[in-house]
């Protein structure tokens, strides 16, 4: 994840993957995830089949953040959103919060398979 402080507050911009080879010490970045999604979070992190779940688009990094845990500079930027691989974009989500300040960090949500 890139991030930038932009007047104090921190929001990211950018993702780079990588798919990393512990046995050879390797690392190849990947521009592409094809089909999958991956859920990004401070709680946990999953890559999924999107086309198995209503709404999930493929190819995409669902993230959510609370800088507070990492910043204790009185900057309290939270993000939720989609980053899209393909053309680099993120797109803000707000669904299901109520006003603008979150009151504490979202999480997602791990169904059992």
């Amino acid at each position: 994840m890139i991030i930038e402080d932009v007047l104090n507050v921190w929001k990211t911009n950018k993702f780079r993957l990588f798919k990393i080879d512990a046995i050879k010490g390797e690392a190849k970045e990947i521009k592409s995830l094809g089909d999958k999604a991956i859920f990004v979070g401070c709680n946990a992190s999953i890559a999924i089949d999107s086309s198995k779940f209503v709404g999930v688009k493929p190819n995409h990094i669902y993230f959510t953040y609370d800088w507070t845990c990492m910043f204790s500079q009185g900057d309290d930027s939270r993000e939720i959103g989609a980053y899209n691989l393909e053309d680099e974009t993120i797109q803000p989500s707000t669904q299901g919060i109520s006003g603008v300040d979150l009151v504490s960090p979202a999480i997602w949500v791990t169904p059992s398979f």
